[in-house]
């Protein structure tokens, strides 16, 4: 990865709809504010799952670990997760790693 920003789309249902407007969302983000951005996807995959046990956000929880991620950019709280622990949790590790989390939905800013 050489930029340091990525967007985290999830579809439960594998909607094309859902997963384009997330993506466009998240572009529209990164270029208004100059960023180049990275996606990683989840698809297919309920938000109650846990985040290792699901391929795009396993990724992203290396990449967070391995200092490789400065901004995490998401639509909305629950694409992360629809867990109120889990996210907590995931919101918290992040933090420990100076990793700055952009909420689309809202315009909410965690972290760093």
């Amino acid at each position: 990865m050489n930029n340091n920003t990525v967007l985290y789309v999830r579809s439960t249902n594998n909607s094309k709809h859902s997963l384009e407007l997330q993506k466009s969302n998240g572009r529209n983000y990164a270029k208004h504010n100059s960023l180049k951005l990275n996606i990683i996807v989840d698809t297919n995959t309920s938000g109650v799952k846990p985040l290792n046990e699901r391929s795009g956000s396993s990724a992203l929880l290396h990449l967070v670990e391995n200092g490789l991620v400065n901004t995490i950019i998401v639509e909305s709280l629950s694409r992360i997760s629809r867990n109120f622990v889990v996210t907590s949790e995931f919101i918290s590790f992040i933090d420990q790693h100076n990793v700055n989390l952009i909420i689309l939905e809202g315009g909410d800013q965690c972290g760093k």
